[in-house]
């Protein structure tokens, strides 16, 4: 039994010692109540002003710059009262800070419904909305209430703060601002170009033969003409007598043909006679 207990009791003291470590890890919330002069602006109606509590409530309350946060709005009654009983209405609440760092970020809730009496305060449930940390925001940021809104089917009803402003809540920004610069290079490359040319040179048998080929952008070519000229052969004084022998033995073979043939045709008619 006694070792039961033993067990059991340093479970419990093993849970507790991990919870502990679960919370002091666990994003921290900032919070804050102002309790100022309220000013607000109704439609039909005018200006309605007095006392409101307002309790803001951020978590968690460290985030980086561009991250959003929740913040939880939760007012007292507001100083405004409708001379008439309205009903049921449904209202959209806002709320705008001012930020320690310059600026103002706004925050906007969900649509709720409210009952509108005679000559009774209104009061809004509480209500959450998100904050965007500013980009490039850093260290601690404050927040003030700048002023809250309520829109309604009949208008809206803006409040600002006249007396007992003061912080409400802060935010601390982890890892700060950050820019970026993008070096950019340039690359150029020299595409070398190169010429070649050829010279052809061709004989022909017979003639004379000239070309050239047009030159181009990248290589050009050149034919160079080439000339072969023939011819008889060259003849001297011999040669010439020699040529008129042969033409005039050939004149003399004819006539001697043809007196045979005339010799040979009168024989023939005699023989018929």
């Amino acid at each position: 039994m006694a070792r039961a207990l033993k067990s059991l009791s340093g479970g419990i003291g093993a849970a507790a010692l991990a919870t502990g470590a679960v919370l002091a890890f666990a994003p921290q919330a900032s919070a804050g109540t102002i309790n100022p002069t309220v000013s607000c602006t109704v439609p039909v109606v005018g200006e309605q002003h007095g006392p409101q509590s307002i309790q803001v409530d951020v978590n968690p309350a460290s985030a980086a710059a561009g991250a959003k946060v929740k913040v939880k709005m939760t007012t007292g009654e507001a100083p405004i009262k409708s001379p008439l009983d309205v009903g049921k209405t449904k209202v959209t609440p806002s709320a705008t800070f001012k930020l320690s760092t310059g600026g103002t970020a706004t925050v906007t809730g969900p649509e709720q419904e409210i009952e509108v009496k005679k000559d009774t305060p209104q009061k809004l449930a509480p209500w959450e909305g998100d904050l965007t940390i500013p980009a490039g925001a850093s260290g601690k940021i404050d927040l003030t209430i700048d002023k809250m809104v309520t829109k309604t089917s009949y208008g809206d009803t803006p409040c600002v703060i006249t007396a007992g402003n003061g912080v409400v809540a802060s935010i601390t920004v982890t890892g700060g601002g950050t820019s970026g610069t993008t070096t950019s290079g340039t690359t150029s490359g020299t595409t070398t170009s190169g010429t070649t040319s050829g010279t052809t040179s061709g004989t022909t048998t017979s003639g004379t033969t000239s070309g050239t080929t047009t030159s181009g952008t990248t290589t050009s070519g050149t034919s160079t003409s080439g000339t072969t000229s023939g011819s008889l052969p060259k003849t001297g004084p011999l040669d010439d007598a020699l040529s008129m022998g042969l033409v005039g033995g050939t004149v003399g073979l004819l006539g001697i043909g043809a007196v045979l043939v005339a010799t040979r045709r009168v024989r023939n008619s005699r023989n018929t006679a």
